[in-house]
């Protein structure tokens, strides 16, 4: 849990910038003219992401991962961007529980975030619990975070997808990452 904490302040605070990070080493091969899929051991998952889309390792954190969308015209200032990891846990709990406690994580290292719980949501054929809010940094823009998560019982393994959006694209982009979803397996 001290990781969300982490993650947390690591999304609101690095995502702004949303430069200088190395690309990854994970493997990725091209599955249709429109799409990547990605294979990660070290997140032990697998999905398909838009072609164009740039995927960003973090240095010493092996079980996170960054999708950044491109920037769409000279306008856009800000690169739409999906944050993944994992979670190893050392004892089954339900998704749900699983969902709450990433939610009151967030809320222990940001206080004022008004975060809504979005409950269940069936996205092909597994069941991902939502999460959504809002904030405003420094820069004086309005972002928009959607947030997902995944539960596998068989290991123990929590999944988590934190997308972050300019507030005008957010609607659009949460039809992205839950495109991305629907292609998501675990290893």
């Amino acid at each position: 849990m001290k990781k969300i904490c982490i993650l947390s302040i690591l999304m609101i605070t690095g995502f702004i910038a949303c430069k200088n990070d190395s690309k990854t080493n994970e493997k990725s091969n091209e599955s249709k003219a429109e799409t990547i899929h990605l294979k990660s051991d070290s997140l032990k998952i697998e999905f398909d992401f838009p072609k164009k889309w740039e995927t960003v390792k973090t240095p010493n954190q092996p079980n996170l991962i960054t999708l950044k969308q491109p920037l769409t015209d000279a306008s856009d200032a800000y690169q739409e961007n999906i944050l993944i990891w994992t979670e190893q846990l050392p004892m089954n709990i339900s998704d749900s529980l699983y969902n709450l406690t990433t939610i009151a994580q967030f809320k222990i290292s940001n206080p004022k975030l008004m975060i809504e719980n979005k409950g269940m949501k069936q996205i092909g054929d597994k069941k991902f619990y939502q999460y959504s809010f809002e904030f405003t940094p420094a820069d004086s823009n309005h972002y928009v975070v959607n947030g997902y998560t995944y539960f596998n019982t068989k290991d123990s393994m929590a999944y988590n997808f934190n997308g972050t959006a300019d507030k005008k694209n957010a609607g659009l982009f949460q039809k992205e990452i839950e495109t991305i979803l629907l292609s998501f397996k675990t290893k």
